[in-house]
C-alpha cells in the first residue's frame, strides 16, 4: 500500500460538524453563582474566613464591608457563621447527601438560583467536584464561581 492510498482512505470531508450534547444528569439541581465575589471580598474570604462571611452577609459586599469586617462579636464568629450556613441550607432545602458540581449547560433547563447565604454555605463545603454535607464549613475555600449543584437520583 502506498502513502497516497493510505491518505486517501483516511481522509474526511473538508466540512465536518460534530455536535456533543452532555447527557442530562437526573436529579435536584441548584444554581450556585458567586462570580461577583472578586477583589477585596475574595481576598477577605481567604484571609478572614468566617468573619468575612458574616461581614458579607450583613453588607452584601457594599461600602460598609470593611467596617463590618472589623466589628467585634460576643460569640465565636465560626460558630455564628456555621449557624447561619446551617439555617440557609435548611431554608433552601439543600439535601443532606453528597452532591456533584457541574458546569452550567446553556442548553439544559435552568436550575433555580440560590441566595448569597446558601451559595456561600454550599461552596464552603465543596471538595473539588463534590459537595460534602458532613464536611466542616471552610469559608476560606470559597472562590468566585458559577456552578450547578446536582443531587443525582439513585
Amino acid at each position: 500500500m502506498t502513502d497516497e492510498c493510505l491518505l486517501h482512505n483516511m481522509s474526511v470531508p473538508s466540512r465536518s460538524t460534530v455536535v456533543v450534547r452532555r447527557a442530562e444528569l437526573p436529579g435536584v439541581r441548584y444554581s450556585i453563582d458567586c462570580r461577583s465575589l472578586t477583589g477585596p471580598v475574595a481576598d477577605a474570604l481567604r484571609s478572614h474566613g468566617a468573619r468575612a462571611v458574616l461581614a458579607l452577609l450583613e453588607t452584601s459586599g457594599g461600602l460598609l464591608f470593611k467596617a463590618a469586617l472589623r466589628r467585634p462579636w460576643r460569640r465565636s464568629v465560626e460558630h455564628v457563621a456555621a449557624e447561619r450556613f446551617t439555617r440557609a441550607l435548611a431554608d433552601a432545602g439543600i439535601p443532606e447527601r453528597v452532591g456533584v458540581f457541574v458546569t452550567p449547560d446553556p442548553g439544559a433547563p435552568q436550575a433555580p438560583p440560590t441566595n448569597l447565604a446558601t451559595a456561600l454555605a454550599v461552596l464552603a463545603r465543596r471538595s473539588g467536584a463534590l459537595y460534602l454535607p458532613r464536611r466542616r464549613f471552610t469559608p476560606s475555600l470559597i472562590v468566585p464561581a458559577h456552578v450547578v449543584l446536582t443531587f443525582p437520583e439513585v
